[in-house]
């Protein structure tokens, strides 16, 4: 990829202003957060969101005599942000979010009379930021959900003030907190209310400082190591020392990282600053735009490696920059626009996943648009497979899948591969205005089982993509499966206390009743060491065969809620005599706050074993029988 040749520009407003200058206030359509002045008065500013070339009052609540700020925005354009309710010497400051019909006070920990403050926002919606905490001058990093504001607490003590950074996708949180006896602060990462100190470079007694987050994880920012402040990346487990520019004794420090793991930030050169470039193993100097003044910041990085920044020109001149993965070398954003005569770009903050930039410049904050280009070639891009299991054996299993290609022009072909039935022609719909494209097939399976299915979309460049799932054949006159007895239940299974272990009993029946499509019977799974008493009596499906039997359905634990689980349990001497019985459970629930399944227990440990005659735990007692009919 290299810049694109020129950039349209939008002038955002006199008026307009950017509360948070990271790439959190800009997503991939172009929306921008930030804050208008009334009547110039900041005390009475309101939260805006621009789109498109037009501004929207984000501060539904309209409460008399308060302020509010957007500090954040996620793809979905929700806005997070600050919301003052009185006046600035004795009135209180909330965090909010606001989809711009509903605004919701996110309230602050403790006392609705503390202060809370934004940082950022997610994109399941998850607010991050700082609060007081209890009724004393104690802040804490919080996430909210909307409806739950979560104290994150502090690292060694409650005592230790806390504040978060960022937040991925999956909730993963960032920040820094007092560490020890609170005269040095660590970087933090919190999942949950778990917050795990990340260290610091050299030893303990040094401090961290945490800047950034991407989707895997991986946490960037700045430590001092002993000698000087180095940029560092850590994976929740290791701080790794990501050097300087020049030699060892030069500072640095890194401000963003992409979903690659790409990181920029800046490090001293010689007397001055340079932008650089770390992609796992080398820092790179990624220059100046003018050689007597020499000087760079880099300030955010997008999914495709393209970075912007800053860079010196004169003595006290400084102009936005974007260095893409096919240059050579930065390049000065003034000289790529297309329709701005008179307009000087200053800095350059943020620049989205599709490529908007959002800038700083004389007439105020600009936002560009790359000019359209013909899109590169690509394969298609294709959803989840939807299917009509669980399926009686010798009923046909209907499938299909939806499928969207840049490339508008290419016709598509499909190839549907059945495990252990061959393969067959996918029929394909092409995509039509706004509908998807689409892919159907179907195939008849003879024997019960979980059977995997994979759909392969070509173009007519050849370019291909695919994606699998597996599908569920039940055979009701097949046999059933009950069994009685206990386990130890190993570390790591219960996942509200990893580290809890000891016996766990358990009795279950599952069979089809004659004429049925969904098997009938009960299962209790008792670990009392976790607090845990699960019991169903309605499943979706039984798959029997060999010395195996696999069954799925909901239940309760300890008499609440609504859980999935799934079932494995192994005759050992269906296999030889004398071989042990094994047994599996899993149990999961949806997480409607962050649209994820969140396991709740699970005795397979080591997953290489899943799906064999070596799944589950052996028993410690009891039996299973699995029945063939």
């Amino acid at each position: 990829m290299v810049t694109p040749a020129s950039y349209t520009v939008a002038n955002l407003g006199a008026d307009f202003e950017i509360e948070k200058e990271d790439g959190g206030v800009l997503n991939d359509r172009g929306q921008v957060a930030g804050s208008i002045t009334q009547n110039g008065d900041w005390t009475m500013a309101r939260a805006y969101r621009y789109e498109n070339g037009t501004l929207k009052n984000m501060d539904t609540l309209a409460i008399a005599n308060s302020s509010s700020r957007g500090w954040g925005i996620n793809a979905n354009g929700t806005m997070a942000g600050d919301l003052r309710i009185g006046d600035y010497s004795q009135g209180v400051t909330h965090a909010f979010r606001s989809d711009g019909t509903t605004m919701t006070d996110l309230g602050a920990l403790g006392s609705v009379n503390n202060n809370s403050y934004t940082t950022a926002i997610n994109d399941s919606g998850m607010v991050i930021g700082d609060s007081r905490y209890g009724n004393g001058y104690i802040v804490h990093a919080f996430r909210s959900n909307g409806t739950t504001m979560t104290d994150l607490g502090a690292l060694a003590s409650t005592n230790n003030q806390s504040r978060a950074v960022a937040i991925n996708a999956s909730g993963l949180v960032v920040g820094n907190s007092q560490y020890g006896n609170g005269n040095s602060v660590h970087a933090f990462r919190s999942e949950g209310t778990t917050m795990t100190d990340l260290g610091a470079l050299g030893n303990a007694n040094n401090t961290s400082n945490a800047t950034a987050i991407n989707a895997s994880g991986l946490v960037v920012g700045s430590s001092y190591n002993g000698t000087n402040y180095h940029a560092f990346l850590s994976d929740g487990t290791t701080m790794t020392d990501l050097g300087a520019l020049g030699n060892a004794n030069n500072m640095s420090g890194a401000v963003a990282i992409n979903a690659s793991g790409l990181v920029v930030g800046s490090s001293q050169y010689g007397t001055t600053y340079h932008a650089f470039l770390f992609d796992g193993t080398t820092m790179t100097d990624l220059g100046a735009l003018e050689n007597v003044y020499s000087q760079s910041d880099a300030r955010a990085i997008n999914s495709s490696g393209q970075v912007v920044g800053k860079s010196r020109i004169a003595q006290a001149v400084e102009h936005a920059f974007i260095k893409s993965p096919g240059d050579s070398q930065i390049t000065d954003l003034n000289t790529r626009l297309a329709n701005a005569p008179g307009v000087e770009l200053f800095e350059a903050i943020a620049i989205s996943d599709s490529g908007y930039i959002l800038a700083r410049a004389n007439t105020g904050w600009v936002l560009l648009k790359p000019a359209a280009a013909v899109p590169a070639p690509a394969a298609a891009t294709l959803g989840a497979i939807t299917a009509n299991d669980p399926i009686a054996v010798g009923m046909p299993v209907n499938v299909s899948v939806t499928f969207s290609d840049v490339n508008t022009a290419d016709v598509h072909t499909a190839l549907w591969t059945w495990e252990g039935n061959g393969t067959s022609a996918g029929v394909v719909t092409e995509a039509t205005g706004t509908a998807p494209g689409t892919v159907t097939g179907s195939a008849t399976f003879l024997a019960a089982g979980l059977y995997n299915v994979t759909v392969t979309v070509t173009d007519s460049g050849g370019l291909s993509s695919s994606v699998s799932r597996q599908i569920v054949v039940y055979d009701p006159s097949a046999g059933f499966v009950t069994g009685g007895g206990w386990i130890m239940s190993p570390e790591g299974a219960c996942k509200a206390d990893e580290r809890m272990t000891g016996r766990a009993t358990f009795g279950f029946v599952s069979k089809y009743l004659k004429g049925a499509n969904k098997p009938t019977g009960e299962t209790e799974f008792r670990f009392q060491a976790g607090g845990l008493n699960f019991y169903s009596n309605n499943y979706d499906w039984l798959v029997v065969g060999g010395a195996r039997a696999q069954y799925k359905g909901t239940g309760t634990i300890n008499g609440r809620g609504s859980y999935q689980f799934m079932l494995t349990a192994v005759d050992g001497d269906l296999i030889a005599k004398g071989t042990p019985d094994r047994f599996r459970i899993k149990i999961w629930h949806h997480d409607d706050s962050s649209n994820t399944d969140v396991t709740d227990y699970d005795n397979q440990i080591d997953s290489s074993a899943a799906g064999s005659n070596l799944e589950g735990t052996v028993l410690g007692g009891g039996s299973i029988n699995v029945k063939i009919r």
